[in-house]
């Protein structure tokens, strides 16, 4: 088929951009782009420390509850105030049963202007041990490609993959992260608490959640909590940048 130079232009602009960078090769460029290009940013993209906690205490899981996700960036001034957020991400997330032991959990919505795709194949055996693979896509380009190994007998997570192209592999036991992220040392402790009998306590104090580490040479810390019935707010500091967190647990 022959195409006219108006045809070809016209299927260019059916192609959005890699943002916004006009290069031959993306995945080796993404990593520039002002929201991914430092040590701080990377670690602030990754998959929300304390977010997770909050799913799981939700029991999305084993209940394979839907859920809506709120993720506002902002960057502290020099008197440590903050201004409008300069990136956002919205979606909304599923999980689903996929066979007997198998559950797939997806999430879809918008970094910024950016389409967003999130995919958790995961594979639990009767020896409690479990197999995940986990995808994220902006705007149909791969960012994240992990394989996850866990063992519930150590409380153990073997990761390894990349994210934007670099590096990940790294190993968290019990509280306690140690390794590599997007080729950076990456050190984090995240604990958390929880009542057993939550009736009996206000829902901000059902449940709580902070972490402390670094990425790089920069600061990593946060704090999370239940706001109410299935509503979860929690505040990371990445360096200069904070995210702020929101999770709806939504019932089946």
């Amino acid at each position: 088929m022959v195409f006219s130079h108006l045809q070809l232009a016209a299927e260019a602009k059916k192609e959005k951009p890699c943002f916004d960078i006009k290069v031959s090769d993306c995945s080796e460029n993404i990593i520039h782009y002002p929201l991914f290009d430092t040590d701080y940013k990377i670690a602030a993209n990754y998959a929300p420390i304390l977010g997770l906690r909050a799913l799981s205490h939700g029991n999305i899981y084993r209940k394979k509850k839907k859920f809506h996700l709120e993720r506002f960036f902002y960057v502290k001034d020099l008197t440590g105030k903050l201004g409008k957020p300069y990136e956002s991400l919205i979606v909304d997330g599923e999980v689903k049963g996929t066979g007997l032991l198998s559950r797939r959990i997806t999430a879809h919505g918008k970094l910024n202007e950016f389409d967003f795709e999130y995919i958790n194949d995961a594979s639990v055996s009767f020896t409690r041990k479990a197999k995940l693979t986990i995808v994220a896509r902006v705007d149909k380009f791969l960012i994240l490609d992990l394989e996850v190994n866990s063992k519930a007998s150590d409380l153990s997570n073997v990761v390894k993959g990349s994210f934007f192209g670099k590096k990940v592999d790294y190993t968290t036991k019990w509280r306690d992260t140690d390794g590599i992220l997007a080729g950076i040392p990456y050190k984090v402790h995240t604990q958390g608490t929880v009542y057993e009998d939550e009736e009996e306590v206000h829902a901000s104090e059902a449940f709580g959640v902070e972490t402390k580490g670094s990425i790089g040479e920069y600061e990593i810390s946060g704090s999370g909590k239940m706001t109410t019935e299935g509503y979860y707010q929690t505040s990371e500091s990445y360096g200069p940048i904070v995210v702020k967190t929101f999770i709806t647990i939504i019932e089946n």
